[in-house]
């Protein structure tokens, strides 16, 4: 007893030692609440919707995350960058910078794009299968640019450390979206992908629409120029990556779509939507974590702490893994989502490690944005993107989605150990600047 008083007592001290560690705890209760009850609420959702309607949903919701990080322009990343840099004046007019530069940005992309009618032309490409795609494009649209500005305001939250805000935030957002369309999904005939699509956006429209006053009162009317191109030379490379992770993030979708049916992108979905409660996890340190690092200038300190963060998250990762293998097995043992789901269970393992491997990778791709040096990971990136469509068209046809997990895993590993030599690389060099 007194041996295990003792590591609770050390791992108490730990907590209360660290700041970093106090505001994941709170960030976290929350990122935890909000996903655990989308895990949850995953039973309802699959029970509401057909195994096709599910597959089609999250392949666009994969369309709309690498959209929507590309439309984003890498602004997001100069400013959690950048933000720490300025005194309390000079903030307000760098935060209006980059908005304005974000809104005028999407303005000319987004308008002629949508009113000249030109995303009909990759249409054939994304989709094999026949789409009632008029249906669903004013939800797509509007979840891109509102995920583009929803995810501003939460960068901002979190860079500038405001943990009860942001709690507020995604409290409301939980509750509202969750329990409105679930109403209309139980109520309503029309069509379910498009009732999610659709009126999720529109709540989250409202709720940003509603928050947006806290990000408003930390701007200052005022250009400035000189912010705009510190912002640029971070965004334009990092934009240039997000438009070549779209072939790495949509490929495996878009090529079991062609070899299998919107039932299969179900099962995958399903299995990647699950194990993404690791990355989630991960995100929500991430979030924490990630202003504290730009502000850290000692690189040996931070290379030391990022080897460290990484061991044990790895360990911490994998128990957890382990504990929703099972608790997915006791699910379908019962009988709570239908048995048409259960092939998720031979690829669960691998998507699991797949998670960890690639949370790993962005811990230490900080360092790419920490020595202004973005264009490596745009330069991995196109490299990578050629091996995985070359991986998938082998394993996809004769696998189906257990190819495509697979070959997420192989990805994922060769991009973890890539990352893990070229920071630890750099980091050694700099070191031996450092006097």
């Amino acid at each position: 007893m007194n041996f295990i008083k003792e590591i609770v007592d050390r791992y108490k001290g730990y907590y209360y030692s660290s700041v970093v560690l106090q505001r994941f705890a709170k960030v976290l209760s929350l990122d935890v609440l909000v996903r655990a009850s989308n895990l949850f609420l995953l039973p309802v959702y699959l029970k509401l919707m057909t195994q096709e309607e599910f597959g089609l949903f999250g392949y666009f919701l994969s369309i709309i995350s690498v959209f929507s990080t590309i439309l984003n322009f890498g602004l997001y990343l100069a400013q959690a960058k950048l933000y720490h840099d300025y005194n309390a004046e000079e903030k307000k007019s760098f935060v209006f910078t980059i908005n304005v530069m974000l809104i005028a940005f999407l303005s000319i992309t987004v308008l002629p794009i949508y009113l000249l009618r030109l995303d009909y032309s990759i249409i054939p490409v994304i989709f094999s299968h026949p789409v009632k795609y008029e249906l669903y494009r004013d939800g797509m649209f509007l979840a891109i640019v509102v995920t583009v500005l929803s995810f501003m305001l939460y960068n901002f939250l979190m860079t500038s450390e405001n943990i009860r805000k942001f709690q507020v935030f995604n409290f409301i957002k939980l509750v509202t979206v969750n329990s409105v369309i679930i109403y209309l999904l139980s109520t309503s005939k029309s069509d379910s992908v498009m009732i999610r699509l659709k009126y999720s956006y529109i709540i989250e429209l409202f709720i940003f629409v509603g928050f947006s006053s806290l990000y408003i009162k930390h701007m200052k009317p005022n250009f400035n120029f000189a912010y705009a191109k510190k912002a640029l030379v971070i965004g334009i490379p990092a934009m240039a990556s997000a438009m070549i992770s779209v072939i790495y993030t949509l490929n495996d979708r878009v090529i079991l779509e062609k070899y299998g049916n919107f039932a299969d992108l179900g099962i995958y979905n399903f299995g990647v939507t699950y194990a993404a409660i690791l990355m989630v996890i991960f995100s929500s340190f991430q979030s924490v974590y990630l202003p504290r690092f730009f502000q850290e200038k000692d690189v040996k300190k931070n290379f030391h702490k990022t080897k460290k963060i990484i061991s044990k998250m790895g360990l911490i990762l994998a128990a957890i893994g382990v504990v929703l293998f099972i608790i997915l097995e006791i699910v379908f043992t019962l009988g709570i989502i239908n048995i048409k789901y259960q092939p998720v269970m031979y690829i669960l393992p691998v998507l699991l490690v797949v998670q960890i491997a690639q949370a790993s990778q962005q811990l230490l791709s900080n360092y790419v944005i920490y020595f202004e040096m973005v264009y490596i990971g745009t330069l991995f990136s196109i490299g990578s993107s050629i091996l995985n469509i070359g991986l998938n068209l082998i394993f996809i046809p004769k696998l189906n989605f257990i190819g495509a997990a697979f070959s997420s895993l192989i990805i994922s590993l060769i991009s973890l150990i890539f990352y893990y030599y070229f920071v630890r690389y750099k980091c050694l060099g700099k070191m031996a600047e450092q006097p």
